[in-house]
Protein backbone atom coordinates (compact mmCIF):
# COMPACT_ATOMS: atom_id res chain seq x y z
CA UNK A 1 0.00 0.00 0.00
CA UNK A 2 1.33 2.98 -1.04
CA UNK A 3 -0.04 5.71 1.14
CA UNK A 4 1.15 9.91 -0.13
CA UNK A 5 -1.45 11.40 2.17
CA UNK A 6 -2.20 10.96 6.03
CA UNK A 7 -6.31 12.06 6.66
CA UNK A 8 -9.32 12.28 4.86
CA UNK A 9 -11.60 15.18 4.62
CA UNK A 10 -14.60 13.35 3.89
CA UNK A 11 -14.45 12.43 8.12
CA UNK A 12 -16.83 9.64 7.13
CA UNK A 13 -18.24 8.99 10.99
CA UNK A 14 -17.45 5.15 10.27
CA UNK A 15 -14.20 5.38 8.87
CA UNK A 16 -11.89 2.49 10.42
CA UNK A 17 -8.76 3.87 8.82
CA UNK A 18 -8.74 6.72 11.64
CA UNK A 19 -8.07 3.91 14.15
CA UNK A 20 -5.86 2.41 11.75
CA UNK A 21 -3.00 5.64 11.83
CA UNK A 22 0.05 5.75 14.18
CA UNK A 23 0.64 8.99 13.02
CA UNK A 24 -2.43 11.04 13.89
CA UNK A 25 -3.41 12.05 17.30
CA UNK A 26 -7.08 13.27 17.01
CA UNK A 27 -9.91 13.36 14.47
CA UNK A 28 -9.41 17.14 13.84
CA UNK A 29 -6.10 16.12 13.02
CA UNK A 30 -7.58 13.50 10.80
CA UNK A 31 -9.90 15.26 8.70
CA UNK A 32 -7.56 17.87 8.08
CA UNK A 33 -5.58 15.73 5.84
CA UNK A 34 -1.27 16.51 5.50
CA UNK A 35 0.54 15.53 2.13
CA UNK A 36 3.65 13.46 3.18
CA UNK A 37 4.98 12.15 -0.76
CA UNK A 38 5.03 14.26 -3.69
CA UNK A 39 8.60 13.96 -4.94
CA UNK A 40 10.05 11.28 -7.42
CA UNK A 41 12.03 10.66 -4.91
CA UNK A 42 9.84 9.80 -2.22
CA UNK A 43 7.82 7.84 -4.33
CA UNK A 44 10.67 5.58 -5.46
CA UNK A 45 11.96 5.27 -1.71
CA UNK A 46 8.82 4.13 -1.00
CA UNK A 47 8.14 1.81 -3.36
CA UNK A 48 11.75 0.35 -2.82
CA UNK A 49 10.79 -0.53 0.99
CA UNK A 50 7.83 -2.09 -0.23
CA UNK A 51 9.20 -4.19 -2.30
CA UNK A 52 11.61 -5.31 0.22
CA UNK A 53 8.73 -6.55 2.11
CA UNK A 54 7.80 -10.35 1.87
CA UNK A 55 5.16 -11.99 1.13
CA UNK A 56 3.78 -8.45 -0.81
CA UNK A 57 3.71 -9.29 -4.44
CA UNK A 58 3.61 -6.29 -6.37
CA UNK A 59 1.52 -6.86 -9.18
CA UNK A 60 -0.42 -3.86 -7.71
CA UNK A 61 0.09 -1.00 -5.45
CA UNK A 62 -3.12 -0.08 -3.57
CA UNK A 63 -2.79 3.69 -3.40
CA UNK A 64 -4.65 5.91 -0.69
CA UNK A 65 -6.01 2.94 0.96
CA UNK A 66 -6.26 4.77 4.44
CA UNK A 67 -7.01 7.89 3.07
CA UNK A 68 -8.83 9.48 -0.55
CA UNK A 69 -7.44 9.81 -3.56
CA UNK A 70 -9.82 12.67 -4.37
CA UNK A 71 -10.72 14.39 -1.41
CA UNK A 72 -9.58 18.12 -2.82
CA UNK A 73 -7.59 19.58 -5.42
CA UNK A 74 -3.83 18.79 -3.28
CA UNK A 75 -4.83 15.21 -2.87
CA UNK A 76 -5.28 15.01 -6.63
CA UNK A 77 -2.34 16.52 -7.39
CA UNK A 78 0.11 14.42 -5.38
CA UNK A 79 -1.68 11.15 -6.75
CA UNK A 80 -1.55 12.57 -10.44
CA UNK A 81 1.94 12.38 -9.72
CA UNK A 82 2.42 8.96 -8.04
CA UNK A 83 0.37 7.50 -10.49
CA UNK A 84 2.81 9.04 -13.21
CA UNK A 85 5.67 7.72 -11.19
CA UNK A 86 4.25 4.38 -10.18
CA UNK A 87 2.35 3.55 -13.55
CA UNK A 88 4.98 5.41 -16.06
CA UNK A 89 8.53 4.82 -14.78
CA UNK A 90 8.14 1.76 -12.14
CA UNK A 91 5.74 -0.08 -14.40
CA UNK A 92 3.64 -1.12 -11.59
CA UNK A 93 -0.40 -1.11 -11.53
CA UNK A 94 -1.94 0.30 -8.95
CA UNK A 95 -5.35 0.32 -7.87
CA UNK A 96 -7.29 3.37 -6.17
CA UNK A 97 -11.08 3.43 -3.90
CA UNK A 98 -12.78 6.85 -3.11
CA UNK A 99 -15.72 8.32 -2.25
CA UNK A 100 -14.99 11.77 -4.41
CA UNK A 101 -15.51 12.53 -7.96
CA UNK A 102 -13.07 10.88 -10.52
CA UNK A 103 -11.02 13.24 -12.39
CA UNK A 104 -11.25 12.65 -15.91
CA UNK A 105 -7.07 12.23 -15.99
CA UNK A 106 -7.67 8.93 -14.48
CA UNK A 107 -8.05 7.89 -18.24
CA UNK A 108 -4.10 8.44 -18.62
CA UNK A 109 -3.80 5.47 -16.62
CA UNK A 110 -5.15 2.36 -18.29
CA UNK A 111 -2.82 0.08 -15.95
CA UNK A 112 -4.75 0.97 -13.50
CA UNK A 113 -8.02 0.03 -11.51
CA UNK A 114 -10.26 2.14 -9.62
CA UNK A 115 -13.25 2.23 -7.82
CA UNK A 116 -16.24 3.99 -5.43
CA UNK A 117 -17.80 3.35 -2.14
CA UNK A 118 -21.26 3.58 -2.06
CA UNK A 119 -23.02 3.70 1.74
CA UNK A 120 -26.21 2.59 0.83
CA UNK A 121 -28.22 5.09 3.37
CA UNK A 122 -26.65 7.99 1.67
CA UNK A 123 -27.44 6.56 -1.81
CA UNK A 124 -30.96 6.37 -0.78
CA UNK A 125 -31.14 9.92 0.59
CA UNK A 126 -29.42 11.25 -2.63
CA UNK A 127 -26.15 12.54 -0.81
CA UNK A 128 -23.36 12.55 -2.44
CA UNK A 129 -23.14 9.16 -4.96
CA UNK A 130 -24.65 10.67 -8.01
CA UNK A 131 -21.64 12.66 -9.31
CA UNK A 132 -19.33 9.83 -8.34
CA UNK A 133 -21.57 7.18 -10.09
CA UNK A 134 -21.27 9.57 -13.55
CA UNK A 135 -17.70 9.87 -12.99
CA UNK A 136 -17.11 6.15 -12.36
CA UNK A 137 -19.28 5.35 -16.13
CA UNK A 138 -17.13 7.92 -17.76
CA UNK A 139 -13.99 6.16 -16.60
CA UNK A 140 -15.17 2.64 -17.35
CA UNK A 141 -16.25 4.16 -20.75
CA UNK A 142 -12.88 4.41 -20.86
CA UNK A 143 -11.63 1.00 -20.79
CA UNK A 144 -10.64 1.59 -17.54
CA UNK A 145 -11.02 -1.75 -14.92
CA UNK A 146 -13.75 -0.08 -12.81
CA UNK A 147 -15.19 -1.10 -9.09
CA UNK A 148 -18.59 -0.58 -6.73
CA UNK A 149 -17.72 -0.93 -3.61
CA UNK A 150 -21.40 -0.98 -1.67
CA UNK A 151 -20.07 -0.23 1.97
CA UNK A 152 -21.30 0.04 4.59
CA UNK A 153 -24.52 -1.66 3.41
CA UNK A 154 -27.69 -0.26 5.26
CA UNK A 155 -29.52 -3.48 5.71
CA UNK A 156 -32.97 -1.78 6.24
CA UNK A 157 -32.90 -1.45 2.41
CA UNK A 158 -35.81 -2.40 0.79
CA UNK A 159 -35.69 -5.40 -1.92
CA UNK A 160 -37.07 -2.39 -4.65
CA UNK A 161 -34.17 0.15 -3.32
CA UNK A 162 -31.57 -2.42 -3.80
CA UNK A 163 -32.65 -3.28 -7.56
CA UNK A 164 -33.05 0.27 -7.99
CA UNK A 165 -29.23 1.30 -7.05
CA UNK A 166 -28.07 -2.13 -8.94
CA UNK A 167 -29.74 -0.88 -11.79
CA UNK A 168 -27.97 2.42 -11.70
CA UNK A 169 -24.63 0.13 -11.75
CA UNK A 170 -24.83 -2.02 -15.16
CA UNK A 171 -22.05 -0.37 -16.72
CA UNK A 172 -19.46 -1.13 -14.15
CA UNK A 173 -16.99 -4.36 -14.00
CA UNK A 174 -17.27 -5.08 -10.39
CA UNK A 175 -18.86 -5.09 -7.50
CA UNK A 176 -17.95 -5.76 -3.87
CA UNK A 177 -20.06 -6.18 -1.23
CA UNK A 178 -19.20 -5.59 2.50
CA UNK A 179 -17.97 -8.22 5.00
CA UNK A 180 -20.60 -9.02 7.74
CA UNK A 181 -18.77 -11.49 9.70
CA UNK A 182 -18.70 -9.45 12.94
CA UNK A 183 -22.64 -8.70 12.52
CA UNK A 184 -25.33 -10.07 14.51
CA UNK A 185 -27.01 -13.38 13.32
CA UNK A 186 -30.23 -11.43 12.71
CA UNK A 187 -28.68 -9.26 10.58
CA UNK A 188 -26.19 -11.67 8.89
CA UNK A 189 -29.51 -13.86 7.81
CA UNK A 190 -30.55 -10.13 6.23
CA UNK A 191 -27.19 -9.46 4.78
CA UNK A 192 -27.17 -12.96 3.63
CA UNK A 193 -30.11 -12.87 1.00
CA UNK A 194 -29.02 -9.45 -0.12
CA UNK A 195 -25.72 -10.84 -0.91
CA UNK A 196 -28.16 -13.60 -2.84
CA UNK A 197 -30.09 -10.81 -4.99
CA UNK A 198 -26.38 -8.50 -6.06
CA UNK A 199 -24.95 -12.19 -6.71
CA UNK A 200 -27.23 -12.96 -8.90
CA UNK A 201 -27.61 -9.75 -10.60
CA UNK A 202 -24.19 -9.76 -11.22
CA UNK A 203 -24.68 -13.07 -12.94
CA UNK A 204 -27.38 -11.87 -15.30
CA UNK A 205 -25.50 -8.86 -16.52
CA UNK A 206 -22.50 -10.24 -16.66
CA UNK A 207 -20.87 -8.04 -13.75
CA UNK A 208 -17.95 -9.49 -11.66
CA UNK A 209 -18.82 -9.98 -8.12
CA UNK A 210 -17.18 -10.29 -4.61
CA UNK A 211 -18.35 -10.45 -1.21
CA UNK A 212 -15.42 -10.60 1.68
CA UNK A 213 -17.37 -12.69 3.68
CA UNK A 214 -15.91 -16.37 4.07
CA UNK A 215 -19.99 -17.34 5.05
CA UNK A 216 -20.73 -16.17 1.18
CA UNK A 217 -23.42 -18.49 -0.20
CA UNK A 218 -20.84 -21.49 -1.79
CA UNK A 219 -23.52 -22.26 -4.34
CA UNK A 220 -23.84 -18.89 -5.61
CA UNK A 221 -19.75 -18.66 -5.29
CA UNK A 222 -19.99 -21.85 -7.44
CA UNK A 223 -21.85 -20.25 -10.50
CA UNK A 224 -20.21 -17.21 -10.27
CA UNK A 225 -16.70 -19.21 -11.27
CA UNK A 226 -18.92 -21.47 -13.76
CA UNK A 227 -19.10 -18.69 -15.31
CA UNK A 228 -16.73 -15.83 -15.12
CA UNK A 229 -13.46 -18.33 -14.30
CA UNK A 230 -11.15 -17.97 -11.61
CA UNK A 231 -7.93 -15.44 -11.56
CA UNK A 232 -5.80 -13.74 -9.44
CA UNK A 233 -7.00 -11.57 -7.19
CA UNK A 234 -8.31 -8.06 -8.75
CA UNK A 235 -8.73 -6.16 -5.77
CA UNK A 236 -8.58 -7.96 -2.90
CA UNK A 237 -9.08 -11.73 -1.58
CA UNK A 238 -10.80 -14.24 -3.95
CA UNK A 239 -12.06 -12.24 -6.73
CA UNK A 240 -14.39 -14.01 -9.02
CA UNK A 241 -13.83 -13.23 -12.95
CA UNK A 242 -11.59 -11.87 -15.23
CA UNK A 243 -8.96 -10.29 -14.64
CA UNK A 244 -7.39 -6.72 -16.37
Amino acid sequence: MFEPIEGCAFGCPYCNAFTCSSDINSWDEWINPKIIQVGTKDTIKEFNLLNKKPPIMLDFIFVCSTSDPFQSKESEEVVYKSLSILNNILKVSTRLLTKGIIPSWVKEFSNNAIGITIDTTERLNNHRANGNINSLRSITESGIYTIISLQPFDLSITEKQLYEILEELKFIRQINFGILDNAPLKDFKIGYYLSDIIANFCLDNKINYFNGSPRFNKAIKKRLEKVFGKTKPIWYGDNIGASI
